[in-house]
C-alpha cells in the first residue's frame, strides 16, 4: 500500500495508519486463545458464580462481549464501511440489553464465538476503503468515526479483560486456602 494516509490508488486504507487500532483488535483473539487452557479447567458453574448482588459472572462478562461483537460491533463496522449507517445514529442499536443466559455450554465455547466474529470485524478493517476510516455514525449527537469506534472496540475489550482477570484473582485466592 502507499503510504498516504488518505488512501492509496486502489482506494483501500493506508495500513500504516491504521495498523496499530487494528492490531490491538486482533490481540483480543490472541487473549482470548490464551485464557481458553485456564478456563477449560475452571467449571462452568464457578465461572457463571455472581460474587456480590448485581454484579456480572466471568460469564456474564464473555456473553456481553459476545453481543457487543454480534449486535454492535459487526454493524457498526459494515455499516460504516458498507455506507449504510454512514451519517446515522446509532442510539437504539447501543441500547444494549443484558445478555441472556446463552445455549453454549462454556465459556470456552463462548470465547470461539467471540473470536470469530472479532476476526470477522479485523478482516473488514483491512479491506475497508479509506473513505470508510473517516465515516461516521452519530452516538447522543456526537460523531464517531470508524477510526474512533475500532480504537474504543479496543478500550471496552481492555476494559472488560481487565475486570475478567481481576475476577480470577480472586478465584485463585479463594481456591488456595
Amino acid at each position: 500500500m502507499n503510504p498516504n494516509v488518505n488512501g492509496g490508488p486502489d482506494g483501500t486504507a493506508d495500513e500504516e495508519a491504521f495498523r496499530p487500532v487494528i492490531e490491538q483488535l486482533s490481540y483480543l483473539v490472541d487473549e482470548l486463545s490464551a485464557q481458553r487452557p485456564l478456563f477449560s479447567k475452571i467449571s462452568d458453574s464457578i465461572l457463571s458464580e455472581r460474587p456480590i448482588n448485581e454484579e456480572k459472572s466471568i460469564k456474564d462478562h464473555f456473553l456481553e462481549i459476545l453481543v457487543r461483537e454480534n449486535s454492535v460491533n459487526q454493524v457498526i463496522v459494515s455499516g460504516l464501511i458498507s455506507g449504510d449507517l454512514r451519517g446515522q445514529s446509532v442510539d437504539d442499536l447501543l441500547l444494549r440489553k443484558k445478555p441472556k443466559e446463552s445455549d453454549l455450554a462454556s465459556v470456552v465455547e463462548i470465547q470461539e464465538k467471540i473470536s470469530q466474529s472479532r476476526r470477522a470485524v479485523v478482516e473488514l478493517l483491512l479491506e475497508a476503503p479509506a473513505d470508510a476510516w473517516s465515516a461516521y455514525v452519530m452516538e447522543k449527537g456526537q460523531r464517531q468515526t470508524l477510526h474512533e469506534w475500532a480504537f474504543r472496540m479496543g478500550l471496552e475489550d481492555a476494559d472488560t479483560l481487565r475486570e475478567i482477570s481481576t475476577m480470577l484473582s480472586e478465584i485463585q485466592l479463594i481456591f488456595r486456602r
